[in-house]
């Protein structure tokens, strides 16, 4: 990957793709009754990440590109574990964003690595939570849609 105009794009996409999941998962917070406190903290983490990735994306070094999919996997299990009623289904199309940032902007493997990543960290979150039949097929939906997509 060569540097320069490159590396802001990267950074630029990752923003938006930060950005937005975490503005909707602050919106949706807002509007349910009783969430967990984890929920809008992770949107806001999310939402902090946009803004150091927009304001800081000349700066970055090609680390930073490979960390901002793996901290929204982990925010995205986070919200998959914290929400506990019926509404968490919706928490799992973000994993596309992940899947579809790492499959433009890296190399084959790291690609797959960082898959691998989503993946696991999607099957342990749906474990956590209870392990049944229907987190199983949530399970199959996230990583099935989002390999797909990217």
């Amino acid at each position: 990957m060569a540097g320069g105009a490159d590396h802001r794009r990267m950074a630029l996409s990752a923003a938006v793709l930060h950005g937005s999941g975490g503005a909707m998962v602050v919106a949706t917070a807002a509007l349910q009754d009783h969430t967990s406190v984890a929920i809008p903290i992770a949107g806001a983490v999310a939402l902090a990440a946009a803004v150091v990735l927009t304001f800081l994306r000349r700066h970055l070094p090609m680390a930073a590109f490979h960390l901002a999919p793996d901290l929204g996997t982990l925010l995205i299990g986070v919200l998959l574990t914290a929400d506990r009623g019926p509404n968490y289904v919706g928490y799992g199309s973000l994993y596309t964003f992940v899947a579809v940032y790492v499959c433009y902007w890296f190399p084959g493997r790291a690609a797959t690595a960082h898959l691998a990543l989503m993946v696991g960290t999607c099957g342990l979150a749906l474990l956590y939570r209870d392990g049944g039949v229907a987190d199983l097929t949530s399970f199959v939906m996230y990583s099935g849609g989002a390999i797909v997509s990217g």
